[in-house]
């Protein structure tokens, strides 16, 4: 039944990562960074808790909507396109920022 339940999380994870990206990345991916750094934050958070409800959203529903590959593609895709700067900043902000999320989460959870 949890099988269940993650595959439906990430189904919903999945489908609002698709729908950002698609209406957010541009000339610059948005949308995957907005979504990598939201899924730190609420990662930081329900880590915090203990059950199969914060399994099922963290394997399942942040699992799917925030995504390394998609991360190391678009670099790659703005290094390919000369655009180093943008390229090195869009990592930095991906790698710090999520980091820096994912802590702030674990504060608000008093941890």
């Amino acid at each position: 039944m949890i099988a269940l339940v993650i595959l439906l999380g990430g189904a919903a994870g999945a489908a609002l990562r698709g729908r950002v990206a698609h209406a957010w990345n541009g000339d610059l991916p948005n949308g995957t960074l907005a979504v990598n750094l939201a899924a730190s934050f609420v990662l930081g958070v329900v880590s915090q808790f203990n059950g199969w409800g914060d399994t099922v959203v963290q394997v399942g529903f942040l699992g799917a909507l925030s995504t390394w590959s998609a991360l190391a593609l678009e670099i790659l895709t703005l290094i390919r396109s000369q655009r180093l700067f943008l390229a090195a900043g869009y990592f930095t902000a991906s790698v710090i920022g999520g980091v820096t999320l994912a802590w702030l989460g674990l504060q608000t959870t008093g941890w």
